[in-house]
């Protein structure tokens, strides 16, 4: 999507919004039902993308960011543990004690396997309510798929793509087993033709969305399904859910855009050129320095919502080139996004990238989100169970696409 889409996109935003997320659409149950799902996720981005899944087919869906936490009464509690970012150790404790509360339906893991995968599926296994898990990881709608072993992405060996240069878990092999690091026997990788064993670890292979209903249709009652956001999808349709396109929200008068992507789908310089809006990236001084320096820099973005009503704070090219400074960024953006929504509330809050989304949400103290909205896969819209303005999710490595702004289509 280019930057004069994004801009027509940003000029609309200017009516309040008027959705209420903790009214009930009629037919829905609560968690005292024994409909109630719970869905396990190592991110915040993940954890929203499966909660939009669970809203486009009707659910009423909310992303809880602390366990222990008695959670809002939904038909879909989508639990963010953040153990992705984790050590492995820290990681399956984190599951072990998401499992001890209760039973998880499906495990939401990163469509192109990063994280703790194989760790984090074993304590489903060891607890005894499952014999058997069934991995689907592939994307087809991001053209993301497995043949022969291989994980391809636009039918490039995934090694070779951008991925390779993640900050946290580089991707230097795409073959799928060694990607997992699992060990010879420990993961078996199955064909749709294939007998599935009765017990451990399968990876199904498939590019297609018909190859995911059908891996859909194999889960049965003692098998954990693990993938995802497309897998829930065909997982919830097997169960016989029906998928709608419930209405978005109504966007606010006032937007704060926070991308902290390092990955070069978006170039927020072309929303500047257009000169609709003043892109402020981090200043040297605020990433190297003080509270002060955080503060200041609050102030200038203040100023521009004032101004215009839109402001797009980002991390700045150069630092694109330096991915290990990933997590040290994220928490400088959740500090001036912070500052920012403590001085000027704002009506609609955009946050690009799952670590900087997780850490401004962290940072806020927001812990139970519901969801309000889906403009398009993978791009979610929220609003804190507690209070705040409207919150629209995306990951990095995900383009914008036409209708993510308003929800509605727009070519200019």
């Amino acid at each position: 999507m280019n930057g004069a889409f994004i801009v027509a996109g940003l000029s609309r935003v200017r009516r309040r919004a008027r959705e209420s997320p903790a009214q009930k659409r009629p037919g829905c149950r609560t968690l005292e039902s024994p409909a109630t799902m719970r869905v396990l996720a190592d991110d915040f981005s993940g954890a929203a993308e499966v909660a939009g899944v669970g809203f486009r087919y009707g659910l009423q869906a909310a992303v809880q960011l602390d366990s222990q936490v008695p959670a809002p009464h939904r038909e879909l509690a989508v639990l963010d543990i953040d153990s992705r970012s984790k050590s492995e150790g820290e990681a399956v404790g984190l599951v072990e004690s998401a499992l001890d509360r209760g039973r998880i339906v499906f495990k939401k893991i990163d469509s192109v396997l990063r994280g703790h995968v194989v760790a984090e599926i074993r304590p489903f296994l060891e607890s005894k309510r499952y014999s058997r898990a069934l991995v689907v990881p592939f994307n087809p709608d991001l053209g993301r798929g497995i043949r022969n072993g291989v994980y391809r992405v636009h039918d490039v060996p995934i090694s070779h793509t951008p991925f390779r240069d993640d900050p946290e878990y580089p991707i230097t092999t795409s073959d799928v087993l060694t990607m997992l690091g699992a060990g010879e026997g420990v993961v078996r990788l199955c064909r749709l033709s294939d007998a599935l064993p009765d017990t451990g670890i399968v990876i199904g292979e498939g590019e297609t969305f018909e190859e995911l209903e059908a891996w859909a249709d194999r889960v049965d009652a003692k098998t954990v399904p693990v993938g995802g956001a497309p897998f829930f999808a065909a997982w919830l349709k097997s169960r016989g859910t029906r998928a709608g396109r419930p209405p978005c929200p109504e966007a606010g008068q006032t937007t704060l855009v926070v991308s902290g992507t390092t990955s070069r789908v978006v170039d927020w310089r072309s929303v500047r050129e257009e000169g609709v809006v003043r892109l402020l990236a981090m200043p040297e001084a605020v990433f190297e320095g003080s509270q002060e320096d955080v503060s200041g820099w609050a102030a200038d973005v203040v100023a521009t919502l004032d101004a215009t009503g839109v402001a797009v704070v980002s991390i700045g090219g150069a630092r694109l080139l330096d991915r290990s400074q990933s997590p040290r960024l994220a928490a400088r953006l959740a500090e001036v996004a912070a500052s920012v929504l403590t001085r000027r509330p704002v009506d609609q809050l955009w946050l690009e990238g799952g670590a900087t989304a997780s850490a401004v949400v962290r940072q806020m103290g927001w812990i139970s989100l519901d969801v309000v909205g889906e403009a398009a896969p993978g791009v979610v819209q929220l609003r804190p169970v507690s209070g705040g303005p409207l919150i629209t999710v995306k990951p990095g490595s995900y383009p914008w696409r036409r209708g993510v702004v308003g929800c509605q289509p727009k070519a200019v």
